[in-house]
């Protein structure tokens, strides 16, 4: 893989199929509650250069974690500064394809809260928690039962073209 551009649109388009944007929110002891973004692409362990190329696209970002088996390997970036700095700027120049777009601009629209600490407010955590209720799974039982929100309207995407065939 030595055309950087081809090897950007291939990172997409393997994000489309083994990628995922995360959003966690955790209940602290003193009440209040963490909110934290990562993202991760997870691989069967005989593919690990795959994971080490992108490692090596992304700057080194992030972190490669391997499965109690040793049979998958995570590659994964949970700091926020790299998420919203290398991570969000590569997906928007780079499109997703796939409903996993969507994840991606909620998940976006999110660190675009967080960047302006607005995760740190009564109002912008339950801004956060109803953009999280439309994201993969949504909410866990337990946040909707300490949260009852209504769910942040998804978006929705028609991809008609493919911009690169990488």
């Amino acid at each position: 893989m030595v055309n950087n551009n081809k090897l950007a649109w291939f990172i997409s388009g393997y994000t489309d199929a083994e990628g995922c944007f995360n959003v966690t929110i955790n209940s602290k002891s003193n009440g209040k509650y963490q909110v934290s973004l990562h993202f991760e692409i997870h691989i069967h362990s005989r593919d690990i250069q795959l994971l080490s190329d992108i490692q090596l696209y992304f700057k080194e970002v992030s972190t490669l974690t391997s499965s109690k088996n040793k049979s998958l390997i995570k590659y994964v970036v949970r700091n926020f500064d790299d998420l919203y700095n290398v991570i969000i700027p590569h997906y928007e120049k780079y499109l997703l394809l796939s409903q996993k777009l969507i994840n991606f601009l909620l998940f976006k629209e999110i660190a675009l809260l967080m960047r302006n600490k607005e995760h740190l407010t009564d109002e912008g955590l339950l801004k956060i928690i109803a953009i999280k209720a439309s994201m993969n799974l949504g909410l866990s039982d337990k946040l909707l039962l300490a949260f009852p929100v209504e769910p942040h309207l998804r978006p929705k995407i028609n991809t008609l073209e493919i911009p690169d065939p990488h």
